[in-house]
């Protein structure tokens, strides 16, 4: 999108605004019915108990409804009639999302206030920048894990799961008009995926699976091949992959790539790059915060003005969803996200009632604050649970660069011993109000493996036992009594790096750190940005990674990103699993255990027969419980989300408000709307 199109965009929203031209059903575009019922509900009513209809023939055969016309925000009929947009008919594509709304059809216009801690992710970011071809149905009847389809008309695995097939939207079109194309999809696999120097494939493919070859069936159609069985693709392609392929238009970025463009090297030194390499990368990344431009592309938001202290973001006038009733989505003209500096300034707006939508990095422990605003700032607490096995889990750095640490740690005593100086039950009374779940870090009970002893394990608070473990390690206590040594002498302290965008961990973690230093651990509590933590975790710079145990549920717990595995920001032994990622060219060869412990969960990923998959993950999660390799806190604990009641369509009772639901993403953001 250029900048001439971005300000014809705000300047109209502006004068639209001015003349109140946003109510529902305004003769110049406003939202209204387009539709020829056969006893179905009205063109204001919500349809039904689906969540979507992947085309307009699946929701005439489900309904009996009849979609006859297409509607537009007043803000792109004054567009089209400038003739700066074509017709609203000829952007949308031939088969177009149909989005059930929650409540009723909504309002077109106004303006969606969101906030951000620093230039961090926030609530905003997975609504945009994670929007991709696969998403969670979070709310409603049916299976609490459905996927279901979203920028695709169709994503689907073969039996056998070697073929991943994705069918297209005939018609669908970039941000800028292009043409989406099975070409799009062909380069981002072929370019990104299969190219040894793109930047980001190598990490996607170890996450997605060794694909073998890469099919362009027709120009609405392609299918990844893969040298394996590859049962976890769907929750790949839900959770992170999902958003990949409709991050690459081919016609935009290939001027930047060598394959395409015998100059490209010299044009990324002309703008600036060190290389194509580097130039591909900025050109394609979309980050909420990160960048001041972006490519075409597919999402319902596109960036707008650029302002340290604030972000706005437009919609999309080839946005590929409508309603029930032949609205194109999304309703809201414009998303809002302004920078503030700490989690008290985010609840503070929160709280006053300055923000729409408020969830990311609320802490439970500020749930009677929450509350005791709603009448006088005008919103409701939503109270979601957390899919999390783990609220906070903690993981020692069994790799560390101090040898002396590293043998600590890696005594399975000492783990025992600080999972067993942890006081969930207060930690849930104090923090949580008594709603979480005290547990040991473990898998989700929905999954059909589940064993109960896992989540037991070690979860009692046991001061006495878990000093006698550390006695019995030889760590002697100081002269004052008040802290252990080391064997060399030193006094034993561990740094912890939590990320301060979440106010739940910090919380957590301050109650941690009295309990172990109670148990004669010394604990250098230090905080950053999510950038920041990610940056020493991954250069093996910290003796304890604190992180949500995430991904445990049965959409997640079955993929390559589970914590218990890859670690992640809960990292236990970066240097181990850096060289189980590079095949032994890089990191620390780890003891045979965990040699056979990575290897058995590769085999777990390939794995198709569910009665062995589910054999080979309980004795992955039996190494992981007895070697103590997270330890947990307590789960699912409710996140108070902070709703405005000026907005319409957003469920009062999601099943889950975290990661392994991208947060707000999967509440179908495109037809939340703003009543006028």
């Amino acid at each position: 999108m250029n900048n001439l199109f971005r300000l014809a965009i705000a300047g109209l929203i502006c004068t639209l605004s001015a003349a109140g031209a946003f109510a529902a059903g305004d003769d110049e575009g406003g939202s209204g019915s387009g539709t020829e019922g056969a006893g179905g509900a009205a063109a204001g009513e919500r349809v039904g108990d689906a969540w979507s209809w992947d085309t307009l023939a699946e929701y005439e055969s489900d309904t009996g409804n009849r979609i006859l016309s297409f509607q537009e925000a007043p803000v792109l009929a004054a567009m089209v009639a400038n003739g700066q947009l074509p017709p609203v008919d000829e952007r949308l594509p031939e088969e177009p999302l149909v989005f059930n709304v929650f409540e009723e059809i909504g309002q077109y216009g106004g303006t969606l206030r969101m906030a951000t801690v620093g230039a961090g992710y926030n609530d905003f970011t997975p609504i945009r920048d994670l929007a991709g071809t696969v998403h969670i149905a979070n709310h409603g009847p049916g299976n609490p894990h459905q996927w279901v389809n979203y920028a695709h008309k169709k994503n689907y695995l073969s039996e056998d799961s070697y073929t991943f097939t994705m069918e297209l939207r005939r018609g669908m079109k970039w941000s800028d008009g292009e043409p989406y194309t099975a070409d799009d999809v062909v380069f981002w696999a072929e370019e990104v995926l299969l190219h040894p120097d793109t930047p980001s494939g190598g990490w996607v493919l170890n996450n997605f699976g060794p694909i073998s070859t890469v099919e362009r069936v027709d120009d609405y159609t392609v299918k990844l091949h893969w040298s394996e069985p590859n049962p976890t693709a769907m929750a790949w392609m839900e959770f992170w992959g999902g958003w990949y392929p409709i991050r690459y238009p081919k016609h935009y970025l290939s001027k930047w790539h060598p394959r395409y463009n015998e100059e490209a090297e010299t044009l990324a030194k002309e703008e600036g790059f060190e290389s194509w390499v580097q130039a591909f990368g900025q050109k394609s990344g979309i980050s909420t915060f990160g960048q001041d431009d972006e490519p075409p592309t597919i999402r319902p938001w596109l960036l707008g003005d650029v302002d340290p202290t604030y972000r706005t973001f437009l919609r999309n006038p080839y946005h590929f969803a409508i309603d029930t009733a032949g609205n194109q989505l999304p309703y809201i003209d414009v998303v809002r996200v302004e920078v503030v500096n700490d989690n008290e300034g985010k609840t503070l707006k929160a709280v006053s009632g300055e923000l729409d939508v408020s969830g990311f990095g609320h802490s439970a422990a500020d749930i009677p604050l929450y509350k005791d605003g709603e009448e006088k700032g005008n919103y409701m607490t939503l109270l979601w649970p957390r899919p999390a096995g783990a609220e906070a889990g903690y993981g020692f750095n069994m790799t560390s660069k101090d040898p002396v640490l590293r043998e600590i740690f890696g005594d399975l005593r000492f783990r025992q011993a600080m999972s067993l100086a942890i006081n969930r039950d207060e930690i849930n009374e104090v923090i949580f109000f008594g709603l979480a779940v005290p547990r040991q870090a473990a898998m989700d009970p929905e999954n059909s493996y589940y064993k109960e002893e896992w989540a037991n394990y070690l979860a009692e608070y046991d001061p006495q036992r878990a000093n006698a473990l550390l006695d019995e390690m030889g760590l002697q206590w100081d002269s004052n009594n008040e802290f252990r040594l080391r064997p060399d002498g030193k006094v034993l302290e561990a740094q912890m790096w939590i990320n301060n965008e979440s106010q739940s961990l910090l919380d957590i973690s301050e109650l941690v750190k009295e309990y172990w230093e109670d148990a004669g651990i010394k604990i250098d509590m230090r905080t950053g940005d999510v950038d920041l933590v990610e940056t020493r975790i991954s250069t093996n710079d910290h003796d304890i990674a604190v992180w949500f145990l995430r991904r445990t549920n049965p959409s997640k717990g079955f993929s390559r990103n589970n914590k218990f595995i890859t670690g992640g920001l809960i990292d236990y032994a970066r240097e181990w699993w850096r060289w189980v990622q590079t095949g032994g060219q890089d990191g620390e060869e780890p003891p045979e255990e965990f040699k056979d412990f990575y290897a058995l969960a590769e085999t777990w990923y390939s794995t198709t027969d569910l009665a062995e998959r589910d054999r080979i993950a309980q004795r992955i999660f039996d190494f992981a419980s007895e070697n103590v390799l997270i330890i947990g806190t307590v789960g699912y604990a409710p996140v108070p989300v902070i709703v405005h009641n000026r907005v319409g369509n957003i469920p009062r009772d999601a099943r889950w408000f975290g990661d392994d639901t991208q947060f707000l993403r999967d509440l179908k953001p495109d037809q939340w709307f703003i009543r006028q």
